[in-house]
């Protein structure tokens, strides 16, 4: 059972929220590591550097709305990575959009565990917690 989040990737081209989201993070102490990436390519080569011998899940905050790689894109891009590695990953759509089609495709994308509304909220990482928490009960 995780008493934290063991890491997690923030992927957001907006500074402020960044800014924001990092602080929420830190304050929580809910959170072991946090890395802030503001292009999907930058994320995407962090993750095909990153070791993942252990077993400790990466939940990842994706905003959709970027330039040069949206968020969608960024997906597409993972489906290219080897599945040990997107077995790991637990990624939350951390959007502005309140748009439903946002909301079906986020939700028919198997990739995606969930879809949350910025900003980024002490309750959204104890939600994440729980979700971490009851994957790793049903895989033991």
């Amino acid at each position: 059972m995780y008493q934290k989040i063991p890491q997690v990737f923030i992927i957001d081209d907006d500074d402020e929220s960044n800014f924001i989201h990092k602080i929420i993070i830190e304050e929580s102490n809910l959170v072991g590591t946090t890395r802030v990436f503001e292009s999907g390519p930058d994320a995407l080569e962090a993750l095909h550097n990153l070791d993942f011998d252990d077993s400790s899940p990466l939940v990842v905050f994706l905003d959709i709305n970027m330039p040069f790689m949206d968020g969608w894109e960024f997906l597409q891009k993972l489906t290219n990575f080897s599945s040990s590695i997107t077995e790991k990953l637990h990624i939350e759509m951390l959007s502005s959009s309140i748009f439903h089609n946002d909301r079906e495709k986020a939700a028919s994308n198997n990739l995606i565990k969930g879809y949350i509304v910025k900003p980024l909220s002490e309750e959204n990482l104890k939600q994440v917690l729980k979700k971490l928490n009851k994957k790793h009960q049903t895989i033991k």
